[in-house]
């Protein structure tokens, strides 16, 4: 039961429509759909009043009267034209969108489905009033159900189970009854005759599966059904409150759920009232300042402000106020907090609530250099006055404020990468990306790489170009140059085969010695490899930190050119790790007339990257970042490939 907005309770009304039958059952004669109807032996006969029968008479030859089709109801013609016709024969029909059923007067008793029968019998009755001396009336069945697809359904109220004697038959399967005396059974018409059926069976009758929290209104009577785990189940507060929609939004209704009493109709669905919902609602606008006690619970105050009531705080608090007593000239200063939390200092007479901000920097000096002060939010000097501080102050630890307009900031991203922010007007914009650089000084050559700090791994910043050699010969044939192209190698690095890059030729250490194509090996780590001394080839688990360390790592470890474009879409990305990964593609060996050729492929496309750690002697592990910023691979490839080496510190 649901309140009205003025605040009372309004009564939900069931319409119990009344329809006196009489005459014989009809037989089980059927008449063919493809015949046009002319002339049929009894009312059971007539079938469904459709729109292709519209104005169309057919006889009913026990009756001898002719029934009208229109607007979808069979009339009896002579109803109309003679009051006395009608009456004579003692008979009143209602007719369902799929069913026509006569029954005795002293058996049956129709209950309709939905309050707007009343409406239409009323309307049928008083214009058939001076031409009927009985209370005969013609009706068409409905359902106001929740979902569109119900069909239209009826129940019969039976006064006992024998008065349903031979009821059921071929026209009226579907039908329901409810035998309303003894045990209050229910039945439905199935083929085989009446079955006692549960109340939810004939509610659900034929619904078929719906949507999960579909909600539906019973085929006969008033309960309200859900269907969720795959059934339909009773929905126990729309049963009790009502459908919420829009025509009763911000509707309450009095319904105990786990402890819950109050309910109210938002956006579609009843939720648990608020205090402040439930005592205050219907209640009109009010004065600023007005205060009422709650309809619900008189101890609870409410006050009028801003075109809304609110809960009344200490305004509303007689012992507050005594607790404070008179604010007099030995008080000016103090400061109360209230049993609620709030504070109150007493000036010039009066006592004035505190805002938050107020108390907790309550004789705090006002710093002039923008410092973010944490006592216990974050505040900062503006002005000559205290302010909340925003994300990015707290965040930076400094104010952008008056007093430092155009100064800087940094934020650190890595341990050697910081953005830096400029004071604009009030806000920190940001300007640049500052990075720290480490350098590597490869004695073996006399080259020098950048590198840089990423959470607690320190890595090279660009790619090894060392140029490593057979032990046992001059020939470069295990490191290249993509398209053997020298300038590449100046560009991007060297291409390495995993033998080279595990140093299996054991030229500066023996941890890798032997790893190479073909053969299974047992490095012990760290494994220096082809790295100059002091750094090593990174294990697969040290790329795995590497890359859990943001999900969006693709895109902060890739260099912010050289990448192809993919749907009009760079490929390139923001670099915000410093790492700087080059799409340097990779080196195959093709073999064509038992002669060995150099292939390459996907620059642009791809950054591959060694690991010491084998999957069997035919494939290793590696890192690989590519054009269309998917997650990164960890995955094993042919140790014959040639791929980049970035080398990490011991």
């Amino acid at each position: 039961m649901a309140w009205n907005k003025k605040g009372n309770f309004a009564v939900l009304s069931l319409a119990i429509v009344f329809a006196a039958c009489g005459g014989d059952d009809a037989g089980n004669k059927s008449v063919s759909p493809n015949m046009p109807l002319r002339e049929v032996s009894s009312l059971y006969e007539l079938g469904t009043c459709s729109a292709d029968l519209e104005g169309d008479t057919v006889f009913v030859i026990e009756l001898n009267t002719d029934y009208l089709c229109t607007n979808n109801n069979w009339v009896d013609l002579m109803v109309i034209q003679s009051s006395s016709n009608f009456s004579s024969s003692g008979t009143d029909l209602f007719i369902s969108s799929s069913n026509t059923v006569a029954l005795s007067s002293s058996e049956v008793k129709l209950i309709a489905s939905s309050s707007s029968f009343a409406a239409e019998t009323s309307k049928l009755s008083s214009s058939s009033e001076k031409n009927s001396s009985s209370s005969s009336s013609i009706m068409t069945s409905s359902s106001n159900l929740v979902s569109s697809s119900s069909s239209n359904s009826f129940c019969l109220e039976v006064k006992e189970r024998g008065n349903l004697g031979g009821k059921c038959n071929s026209t009226n399967v579907g039908q329901c009854a409810i035998v309303v005396s003894g045990d209050s059974s229910y039945h439905i018409c199935k083929t085989k005759g009446w079955e006692i059926s549960s109340k939810i069976e004939i509610d659900t009758y034929k619904w078929g599966k719906g949507e999960e929290n579909e909600i539906k209104k019973g085929n006969a009577t008033n309960t309200y059904y859900i269907f969720q785990n795959g059934k339909w189940n009773i929905a126990q507060k729309e049963t009790a409150l009502g459908l919420c929609s829009s025509a009763n939004e911000g509707e309450v209704g009095l319904y105990e759920e786990y402890g819950v009493s109050y309910h109210i109709c938002d956006n579609g669905n009843w939720r648990a009232a608020t205090v402040l919902e439930y005592d205050t609602y219907g209640w009109n606008d009010g004065v600023d300042g007005e205060v009422r006690p709650g309809s619900v619970n008189s101890a609870n105050h409410y006050i009028y402000e801003s075109g809304t009531w609110r809960v009344c705080d200490y305004r509303c608090d007689e012992s507050f106020w005594e607790k404070l007593g008179v604010c007099s000239n030995e008080k000016n200063g103090k400061v109360v907090q209230s049993d609620s939390g709030w504070y109150f200092m007493c000036e010039n007479g009066e006592w004035r609530r505190m805002t938050a901000l107020e108390y907790y920097t309550l004789g705090k000096e006002c710093l002039t250099d923008g410092t973010v002060v944490y006592d216990p939010v974050a505040y900062v000097c503006d002005g000559d006055s205290f302010r909340y501080a925003n994300v990015m102050e707290a965040t930076l630890g400094k104010g952008c404020v008056s007093y430092t307009e155009g100064e800087g900031a940094k934020k650190e991203i890595t341990p050697s990468v910081d953005s830096i922010y400029t004071c604009v007007k009030g806000s920190w914009i940001g300007v640049s990306q500052e990075t720290i650089y480490g350098t590597l000084f490869d004695e073996r050559d006399k080259k020098t790489y950048k590198t840089v700090v990423i959470g607690s791994q320190t890595w090279m910043a660009q790619n090894l170009n060392y140029r490593y050699k057979r032990f046992e010969s001059e020939i470069d044939s295990v490191s290249f140059c993509y398209d053997d192209d020298p300038a590449n190698c100046n560009s991007f690095g060297r291409l390495y085969s995993w033998a080279a890059a595990m140093d299996s030729a054991g030229i500066f250490s023996t941890n890798g010695v032997a790893c190479g194509l073909g053969r299974n090996c047992s490095p012990i780590y760290p494994v220096r490899g082809v790295c100059p001394e002091g750094w090593h080839l990174p294990t697969k688990a040290e790329f795995d930190t590497l890359l859990a360390s943001r999900y969006d790592i693709q895109l902060v470890l890739k260099s912010t050119s050289g990448w192809n474009s993919v749907n009009n879409k760079s490929g390139n990305g923001t670099d915000a790790y410093s790492f700087s990964a080059y799409p340097a593609g990779y080196r195959d060996l093709a073999i064509y007339n038992n002669t060995r050729y150099n292939d390459y492929y996907q620059v642009g496309n791809y950054a591959y990257f060694w690991s010491s750690t084998e999957e069997n002697e035919e494939k290793t592990y590696h890192m690989s970042l590519n054009v269309v910023n998917v997650k990164s691979n960890q995955v094993s490839d042919y140790k014959v490939k040639g791929f980049s080496v970035r080398c990490i510190k011991d």
